[in-house]
């Protein structure tokens, strides 16, 4: 029997969105003060519903992931399945905190048999990526549930959808949802899991089924919650409850005297600690050869990590690595020992024997021979923006007068002398008359006088809390500079402007030695994180 079923889809983000005064933010399905159900309309007529358990609870975003789509057919790909393809991301600009976007990524493969028989199917995967780098007060969570899978002529046919957590449960129709992940106040909040439906046909008609998928990100919006801050801001709505999470894996350096803020709204209590089980490392930027440790939080008592390595993009042909348990609740990743073109690697565990969703970490490789990998904002390391140079450039330019081509990360500022002819990634023409500005934080475990190195060819300055401390710059081959700074303990303004002249040769490292340091060397990516303002 034919069954027309879950044809083509499309993503939409509803919007995320922050108030301009304490205690309010938008809603954007309806009023703080009003729950919209399933049925009511938005601005364009079509369903707004909201995941919230109470009614004060606020929408901060909503993907609707719809199928059965009127006129759009599944891509037959011949083997027997009807595919559609997830492929979803956008990005919001966030006022101060430690990156400047956050962003929301959906990807992945659905798919129903061409002839499905009367039984349940397996359906397909997809990977939800949510990356949220701004401090908040609030407690958060992020919500699944769906509009209900009903029979276009048999409307009174539903078919159960379920979603796979450990175990298979059913997905709830609008009126109640799946937490998928919560957010204790205070900290940078980020999501990632492989999220797998079932849906079951057993008993159902012949018809076209057509339904949504509903991913909602929700906060408290009663009156004693300020509005989402940075974690340097000084607005009296903002104050934190606690003392906001220092900058990986040092302490901060005690904050700058400043007026005492106005009286800010008595605290909500607080929350219940999370238990989602989660990663608890920091996405970085490793080249061929180097290892990354992570760790997942929450794993169940005694249950041992059952762990597998994905590439994010189905294009690369390249090796995707190794990774080996260290412990109840970490593993050790070894990136490749050829890198063909830079890529980020998904590293999925899921405690064995538990109903919880697998948790990804993730590592970003830079592909042989270049410096560094796009910047989604995510990845903590050292960014750069990246310049084009008139040809017979003489010496480091201002960069703040000039538009930059493209932003990119680096773990840390490592790159030997070599012959540079792999350019940039999306950009492998640029291989002379090039400049990058590197900005970000230094940390430093203890007050302390460091020595540094500068290594170029060409031009290259190194600067600290906005004072020049290496001066290298001018066309020459590869030179070693030198400076000293005296570092109190927490985090520092790092910064390197570094140019490119006439190919072929390329060189930029950064070494220290610290306090009783016998020799110097390349500054560890440990040592960076990105900008905090």
């Amino acid at each position: 029997m034919m069954y027309k079923a879950w044809r083509s889809g499309m993503l939409g983000l509803l919007g995320f969105g922050f108030a301009a005064a304490c205690g309010s933010l938008p809603n954007h399905q309806g009023t703080a003060n009003h729950r919209q159900g399933q049925g009511e309309a938005d601005a364009n007529g079509a369903a707004a519903p909201r995941l919230a358990e109470a009614e004060t609870d606020q929408v901060l975003g909503t993907l609707i992931i719809p199928f059965g789509a009127s006129g759009t057919a599944l891509t037959d790909s011949g083997d027997g399945l009807n595919h559609w393809t997830v492929d979803m991301q956008d990005a919001l600009p966030v006022v101060g905190g430690v990156a400047p976007l956050k962003y929301l990524k959906v990807s992945g493969d659905l798919h129903i048999p061409t002839a499905a028989a009367d039984k349940p199917y397996e359906i397909g995967c997809v990977y939800i990526d949510m990356k949220d780098n701004v401090y908040y007060r609030e407690h958060t969570w992020l919500r699944l549930a769906t509009s209900g899978v009903k029979g276009h002529s048999y409307s009174d046919v539903e078919l159960p959808l379920s979603i796979n957590m450990g175990s298979w449960k059913t997905v709830p129709v609008l009126g109640d949802s799946i937490t998928l992940a919560t957010f204790p106040a205070n900290k940078v909040k980020k999501y990632t899991a492989t999220v797998c439906f079932k849906l079951d046909f057993t008993n159902a008609p012949a018809d076209e089924y057509k339904g949504q998928i509903i991913v909602q990100y929700l906060r408290p919006g009663d009156t004693t919650h300020p509005k989402s801050c940075s974690a340097t801001s000084t607005d009296s709505c903002c104050q934190p409850t606690t003392t906001p999470p220092t900058p990986y894996p040092y302490p901060a350096p005690s904050p700058a005297p400043s007026p005492a803020p106005a009286p800010a709204p008595a605290p909500a209590p607080a929350p219940t600690p999370s238990t989602v089980f989660a990663c608890a490392s920091d996405s970085r930027v490793l080249k061929a050869g180097e290892t990354a440790a992570l760790s997942w939080a929450n794993v169940p008592a005694g249950a041992a990590l059952q762990l597998s390595l994905a590439a994010d993009n189905a294009a690369y042909k390249g090796s995707l690595g190794t990774v080996v348990n260290n412990g109840a609740s970490g593993a050790t990743y070894t990136a490749p020992s050829q890198v063909p073109t830079a890529t980020k690697i998904m590293i999925s565990a899921q405690p064995r024997g538990s109903e919880q969703l697998p948790s990804f970490c993730s590592v970003s490789l830079v592909a042989d021979g270049q410096i560094g990998v796009p910047d989604d904002g995510s990845i903590m390391g050292l960014p750069g923006n990246v310049f084009v140079l008139p040809a017979n450039t003489a010496k480091i330019p201002d960069f703040s007068k000039i538009k930059p081509l493209m932003e990119l990360i680096v773990g840390n500022l490592d790159v030997p002398n070599h012959t540079f002819t792999q350019g940039f990634p999306g950009v492998p023409s640029l291989t002379e008359w090039f400049g990058i500005q590197f900005k970000g934080s230094l940390i430093i475990p203890t007050s302390q006088t460091c020595s540094f190195k500068l290594t170029a060819d060409d031009g290259a300055n190194l600067y600290i809390d906005d004072q020049l401390i290496v001066n290298n710059d001018g066309l020459h081959p590869v030179t070693d500079s030198f400076g000293s700074a005296n570092l109190s303990q927490g985090t520092h303004k790092f910064r390197v402007d570094y140019y490119q002249g006439p190919r072929y040769y390329i060189a930029l490292q950064t070494a220290w030695k610290c306090g009783d340091a016998s020799s110097y060397q390349i500054i560890p990516s440990s040592a960076f994180s990105r900008p905090l303002n």
